[in-house]
């Protein structure tokens, strides 16, 4: 198969729909600065959906915002069965027991659980919902579905990191991803949430020591990832190639009204939303080739810029997050401020426990062929 022919339908053949944007909580670093009054309606969903089907896509991811408050959400859900597509779910729990829906449909949900107690919870949500979140968490895997838990690492709750980390250990969960606020969307209006670089880091060795916890917006590799490594010079090019950031190759983003990102962090981004095109308007091949899919789609270890040209690790980073490089820096080409490796004099960020599989991501709702 010709790499050519991969794109489009994205290789994991992966869509996140966001059916909306309005939610019942304003968290201080939502992305898409939910609430607001966004919605898909039923028919522009079905319509989407054909067109997916018809491009082979296999899995929707259904966001939002809250997905539980579109007042369709049962029919979704029944339709992309349907349509035969995976189904996965992501919703911050609070609405699960409430909403009349066949959970038993979805083929994973995800939960976010940003604890250890309600206290912290509500620092970031605005108000509290810690146990309505476990409660669902809790019930969702008694019916048998794969449930992922994300954790948001903050300001609020990294001084009790080590209570988080046991309370997660604590919960059904199939996987455990943690993160910290990026700076997009409503978290540039709250930029005292975010960590600096050097909290993230000095939070890694307890993060890796917890032994089943994945790590997303990494930047400390294992030395199993390094340019020279056996993993990296045996990868087929095609795995070199879909490393680092993900957005378009193995993913993209519908907003509410039907346009199209590589990644949902721009969907607050009103000039980035230019620059891209509308599903129900314009065919697939001719958002590729928009300019805010070309710009992430050409990507590789051969564009990256500054010290990222030096680095033992630009095969699998490829210079970190544009976004982040864009916001912070003003420059989406330039090295991921947040790095801290120092390839020039061969100074990397060393942190015991780091594991290869604390990085690749294990979720088998999609078999690749």
């Amino acid at each position: 198969m010709q790499l050519a022919q991969l794109f489009p339908p994205t290789l994991d053949g992966t869509v996140y729909l966001e059916i909306t944007h309005r939610c019942n909580y304003s968290c201080k670093h939502c992305y898409v600065k939910s609430p607001q009054n966004r919605e898909m309606s039923f028919e522009k969903v079905k319509q989407i959906l054909n067109i997916l089907k018809e491009k082979k896509f296999k899995k929707i991811v259904v966001t939002g915002g809250e997905p539980l408050l579109h007042p369709n959400i049962k029919e979704i859900i029944q339709l992309i069965k349907q349509h035969d597509f995976k189904l996965v779910l992501i919703t911050n729990g609070t609405l699960v027991k409430k909403t009349n829906i066949d959970y038993k449909l979805l083929d994973a949900a995800y939960i976010s659980f940003d604890g250890p107690t309600e206290e912290e919870y509500k620092l970031l949500r605005g108000k509290e919902g810690l146990a309505k979140a476990e409660e669902a968490i809790r019930y969702l895997s008694s019916l048998g579905v794969k449930v992922s838990v994300g954790c948001i690492l903050s300001k609020y709750n990294i001084h009790k990191l080590t209570e988080l980390i046991v309370k997660l250990k604590t919960l059904p969960a199939d996987k455990i991803t943690v993160t910290v606020p990026q700076p997009f969307g409503r978290t540039l209006e709250n930029k005292e949430i975010m960590l600096s670089p050097e909290e993230y880091n000095a939070s890694i060795p307890k993060l890796a020591a917890a032994g089943n916890i994945h790590f997303e917006s990494m930047l400390c590799y294992p030395m199993e990832l390094r340019n020279d490594s056996e993993e990296i010079k045996n990868a087929p090019l095609l795995d070199k190639y879909l490393s680092g950031c993900a957005a378009g190759k193995k993913f993209i983003y519908i907003s509410p009204e039907g346009f199209v990102t590589p990644c949902g962090y721009v969907t607050a981004d009103k000039e980035f939303m230019q620059l891209t095109a509308n599903i129900t308007e314009s065919c697939l091949e001719e958002i590729w080739q928009t300019p805010l899919f070309k710009f992430h789609m050409n990507r590789s270890w051969e564009s990256v810029t500054g010290k990222c040209t030096q680095c033992d690790y630009n095969i699998v980073c490829k210079g970190g997050c544009p976004l982040r490089s864009h916001y912070l820096k003003g420059n989406a080409k330039l090295p991921d401020p947040w790095c801290r490796n120092d390839p020039i004099k061969k100074e990397y960020v060393q942190i015991q426990n780091i594991k290869l599989k604390n990085f690749l991501k294990e979720e088998k709702v999609v078999e690749v062929c």
